[in-house]
């Protein structure tokens, strides 16, 4: 049975939009289904597998788009540091037949479900890998902040912000 496979990559970047066709072709003449994943979207059907073309940023961004799948995440760095996206760009095909092959290790992580409350309503909502900031913009002024985690309360703050971090953050 064909796997449902997402490729998301910044479409400003040269090199990610080559690779992505070059990976795209190779893996619909081995029978997949390739979704290509523009960068803007907000969200994603469920998915087998999401290959990200470059940096840890664009790899955080395709986090985003799966965590509430479970979905594995093959990261191929384009970037300059690439600690979450270790695949080289040369390596890409070869890592993506290790993962049908279940020769990869899935190494899962701890992601944050950042929800910010003003004045009692919800004002925003983000999942992330890394970590979490809530700051006070350009206020000059300190802010109030009362964290919870799992709806209990931890401890309240007046900062200029709070950052949550995860260990991978």
């Amino acid at each position: 049975m064909a796997k449902r496979i997402g490729i998301v990559f910044n479409e400003g970047r040269q090199d990610a939009v080559i690779l992505e066709g070059e990976l795209g072709d190779r893996l619909r003449q081995r029978g997949e289904q390739v979704f290509t994943i523009p960068w803007q979207v907000e969200e994603i059907p469920p998915l087998d597998l999401l290959i990200v073309l470059g940096g840890d940023g664009t790899f955080l961004r395709g986090a985003n788009l799966v965590s509430r799948y479970g979905t594995p995440i093959l990261g191929v760095n384009l970037g300059t540091l690439g600690f979450l996206a270790e695949t080289a760009s040369e390596e890409a095909y070869d890592a993506v037949e290790a993962f049908f092959a279940g020769e990869l290790e899935v190494e899962e992580r701890v992601m944050l479900d950042v929800t910010l409350f003003r004045g009692g309503q919800m004002a925003a909502r983000q999942i992330a890998l890394n970590d979490g900031v809530i700051s006070k913009g350009s206020s000059s002024r300190l802010v109030s902040y009362s964290l919870f985690v799992d709806a209990v309360h931890v401890s309240s703050y007046s900062a200029d912000g709070v950052i949550v971090s995860t260990p991978t953050g």
